[in-house]
């Protein structure tokens, strides 16, 4: 069984970009990395990794604020944690003026920004599947906050019907939150790092990527015979043009 943990980072009504990224690897390799994980918690004091807090040095971390190595240190052995695990990360990121700007009709077509960064992230997953076994089913864990709640069934029930391998998912997804899933933990690291290139590559092009961006790059290097890259999806103003474009086509009588 292959298991995927995705996590959001925005949202759709009051942020400028929406962002699902997570990991997909084996229910083994999960077993593995959580064993880790929880040692990596204890060795440094935490209940929960959270990485907004972190990078604000809020709640567990407000003591950390200001020691640099120690955050560094710290930051560094979770992301050694991730790159450890014998599984790919993935995400998609989309601007939400851009998608504003889409047709009604493509809006209509397309339900919700979420199903839109969903399908690419299910794309990634699926060509994943198929590169190490093709046999194995996929069993997706979104995080538990109340936009995904409400929204990500309806989508997963579309996908599962409308996706060329939408049977290759299990009959409905899965809620967990960070609080109760190291796993979860590992996703909202990613997430949070893929959100922030993607973010700087729209507005800051200039920027170099972060340290931990760069290590999520090496592991998709690392499976990138499983499929092409970008494993990183980024739905622009330029990519969503052309899908109106094309969706309007579609629909014409």
């Amino acid at each position: 069984m292959l298991e995927a943990h995705f996590d959001e980072s925005g949202h759709s009504c009051d942020t400028a970009f929406v962002t699902m990224a997570g990991l997909v690897a084996h229910e083994y390799s999960w077993l593995v990395l959580e064993a880790k994980w929880k040692e990596a918690l204890k060795a440094h004091g935490l209940s929960q990794w959270h990485t907004t807090d972190y990078a604000n040095s809020l709640k567990e971390y407000s003591t950390w604020k200001g020691d640099e190595e120690k955050r560094r240190r710290a930051y560094g052995v979770f992301i050694s944690l991730i790159e450890e695990l014998d599984g790919v990360p993935l995400g998609a990121t989309v601007s939400m003026a851009d998608w504003n700007q889409l047709s009604d009709a493509a809006k209509r077509y397309l339900v919700d920004p979420y199903y839109l960064i969903f399908q690419a992230c299910l794309h990634r997953a699926s060509e994943y599947r198929i590169g190490i076994s093709g046999g194995n089913k996929l069993r997706v864990i979104f995080d538990n906050n109340k936009e995904f709640t409400g929204r990500i069934p309806k989508i997963y029930q579309l996908l599962r019907r409308e996706f060329p391998l939408g049977d290759q998912l299990l009959a409905s997804p899965v809620f967990s939150s960070a609080a109760s899933s190291v796993r979860m933990q590992a996703a909202d690291l990613v997430a949070y790092e893929v959100r922030h290139f993607q973010d700087n590559w729209l507005k800051r092009p200039h920027l170099k990527p972060r340290w931990g961006y760069e290590q999520l790059i090496k592991m998709v290097l690392r499976t990138c015979k499983f499929g092409p890259l970008p494993w990183f999806s980024n739905f622009s103003e330029e990519a969503l043009v052309g899908l109106d474009s094309a969706i309007c086509q579609q629909l014409e009588p």
